[in-house]
């Protein structure tokens, strides 16, 4: 039968500690992979401390308490939902190809269409150099995918190198630069008239550049733990 301790640290908190309790609060919130590592490392080191003649107590008294661990290890752990904002990449090939297609299908035929209808507008009724500027934006929809198929295909790349390769093929992406670049355009002419900018306009910028920072915080953390030597037990700060 394990032996039972409670915290010292937090006499109110009465509730027996076991390894098992204790790995669980600590890897609350990780990914799965990152949490099971975690488990792994410190029951092994459990295993190698009491086989040296220290009780259960004593080493888990060592790991201190759970939840400042836990605050440790979300910071040099993926989270859970973390690991999807790293792209795997697509295979060479029609396969690879037809996933970056499917992969924002709806975005990419709805904004094809409604340039396409702008495109026709602007022809009927403007000059032709306006005209001529939607018929590139409408061509680059559509090349679009096939751009972010080839960045993210062929040989392994880094996480990082991935996480950014997304982020500048992601259509969302090239929509908010359209937005800060029309921004930039009002300001150096104000005179020029359109459209003005629009205050979501800003809300959809910082939450693309949102997704690129939390994509690559991400692949930060894996990055830095697969440079690191596998150290048994829990990381402390």
């Amino acid at each position: 039968m394990q032996r039972e301790f409670f915290l010292p640290a937090r006499p109110w908190n009465r509730e027996p500690q076991t390894p098992e309790r204790w790995l669980e609060l600590a890897t609350e919130g990780l990914e799965a992979g990152a949490a099971e590592q975690v488990r792994a490392e410190s029951l092994a080191q459990l295993a190698g401390a009491q086989q040296a003649g220290q009780s259960q107590a004593e080493v888990l008294g060592g790991w201190g308490d759970p939840n400042a661990a836990n605050a440790r290890l979300r910071r040099s752990h993926l989270q859970g939902g973390e690991a999807a904002r790293i792209p795997a990449g697509y295979a060479r090939g029609w396969p690879g190809l037809r996933a970056a297609y499917c992969e924002h299908l709806f975005f990419t035929v709805m904004s094809s269409l409604l340039v396409l209808l702008a495109f026709w507008m602007t022809l009927l009724r403007e000059p032709a150099p306006r005209a001529l500027w939607l018929g590139v934006i409408y061509v680059l929809i559509l090349l679009l995918p096939l751009l972010r198929w080839y960045a993210l295909s062929g040989p392994a790349q880094p996480p990082v190198t991935r996480v950014w390769r997304s982020w500048l093929t992601k259509p969302e992406t090239w929509l908010a630069l359209l937005m800060v670049g029309r921004a930039l355009w009002q300001l150096a002419f104000p005179d020029a008239g359109g459209p003005s900018v629009q205050w979501w306009h800003l809300i959809f910028v910082i939450y693309v550049l949102s997704e690129l920072w939390l994509g690559l915080k991400a692949a930060r953390k894996v990055q830095a733990q697969s440079g690191e030597q596998v150290q048994s037990g829990v990381p402390h700060g």
